[in-house]
């Protein structure tokens, strides 16, 4: 029997989120009852386990019988490797009395549970193997949140930030049997997604994106859009323009600490401090041996605390520079004093030249120090690039 394409709606609480809206199938046979295992790992597929167990316990006409969870077995990490790092999907089951199954990585013998007719993958890390994909029922579903076919990859709201996406989403799409992101989509935020405000946080848009996908997950179950057959949404390469402000697509690979080094010679202020935000506690190996003025005294600063935007403090750096004749190049390091109008009260700063002004470190650690006290480190070796401010 033919399915027959209607409209329907998933509203978000967030009165700022959009309506998702697909063709989807509302008659047509019945489906099974769905028993689910649920591959997961992080927050972010945290929030759609629990909306499909809310659904569970909450509609009558729930088509979720039960959900079994598979997860990787934590990590070793710290010092010597002596400690394991939970992975927080477990809690999460376990809070739910949900039946766990863990793996490093999908072996030949390891098989399906029989009772298994829905496979669900988010945010999980391992391509599930075709052999298990085909004996589920209904396959596999994965909840990937960026706008497919744009930013493929373990990194989509990372990179969505770095990129300055305008828009951003998430994607409802099968699990493809040999290759991430690649699945037929099957449901998506309706284009041309979500805005980006070019001020967004990782963690907001991660949270954003978390309940809109999960709301996303819920709604296909519930209106069968994992059943045969199957109507994939076609992506026009026009609307991949709009989405991406006519950069096209791009991939999004795991964020590596390469990419958190500041790189002093080419990069802005706005750049560091947007990097800042998206990916977190920046890092360099140049400006503790500047200090030092001794090359050969390089240690890494990791910048736990990030730097200040504060344009007083970076207008008194870039004063005092001029005023002393120093010559700053991006990537040089000033000690200074500032005052604070307001209150008089005066403290050291560290501010590093940029090539349009300056980043005021606001904490940091060095390599093998104590924890976010490299600012005061740096103060005491009382090696300055340039007289302090008096």
């Amino acid at each position: 029997m033919n399915f027959l394409p209607s409209l329907r709606s998933c509203i978000f609480r967030n009165p700022y989120l959009p309506i998702c809206k697909r063709n989807i199938s509302t008659t047509g046979r019945k489906t099974d009852s769905l028993r689910i295992l649920f591959c997961g790992s992080d927050d972010f597929s945290i929030a759609s386990l629990e909306a499909l167990e809310h659904d569970r316990q909450t509609n009558a006409a729930t088509k979720v019988e039960s959900v079994d969870v598979l997860s990787l077995h934590g990590k070793p990490h710290g010092r010597g490797l002596k400690k394991i790092r939970d992975v927080p999907i477990i809690k999460a089951a376990e809070k739910l009395d949900f039946p766990i199954h863990n793996i490093d990585h999908f072996t030949r013998q390891w098989q399906l549970p029989p009772h298994i007719n829905l496979i669900i993958a988010v945010s999980f890390g391992l391509l599930i193997p075709p052999r298990i994909l085909l004996a589920a029922k209904y396959g596999g579903l994965n909840v990937h949140p960026s706008m497919l076919p744009d930013l493929r990859g373990p990194a989509p709201i990372h990179h969505a930030l770095l990129l300055k996406r305008p828009f951003t989403g998430v994607t409802l799409q099968t699990l493809h049997p040999s290759k991430f992101d690649h699945g037929d989509i099957l449901a998506q935020t309706p284009f041309p997604g979500l805005p980006v405000l070019p001020s967004t946080r990782y963690k907001e848009l991660h949270d954003t994106l978390a309940g809109i996908g999960a709301k996303l997950l819920v709604d296909a179950i519930n209106t069968s859009v994992y059943d045969f057959p199957r109507r994939p949404m076609k992506i026009s390469e026009e609307q991949m323009k709009r989405i991406t402000a006519g950069k096209g697509t791009s991939h999004a690979p795991k964020i590596t600490p390469e990419e958190q080094e500041i790189n002093w010679a080419i990069m802005s202020t706005e750049e560091i401090l947007h990097r800042q935000r998206v990916i977190g506690p920046l890092w360099d190996n140049t400006i503790y041996a500047a200090l030092a003025e001794d090359s050969s005294h390089s240690r890494r600063v990791k910048y736990t605390h990030g730097f200040h935007d504060d344009p007083s403090v970076v207008r008194q750096f870039m004063d005092i520079g001029k005023a002393r004749n120093l010559g700053l190049q991006p990537g040089d390091p000033l000690i200074f004093t500032y005052q604070r109008p307001e209150t008089g009260h005066t403290e050291d700063y560290i501010g590093v030249k940029t090539i349009n002004g300056a980043a005021i470190i606001r904490g940091c650690t060095l390599a093998g120090g104590e924890k976010d006290r490299g600012v005061l480190e740096m103060l005491e070796m009382k090696k300055k690039c340039g007289p302090v401010d008096e």
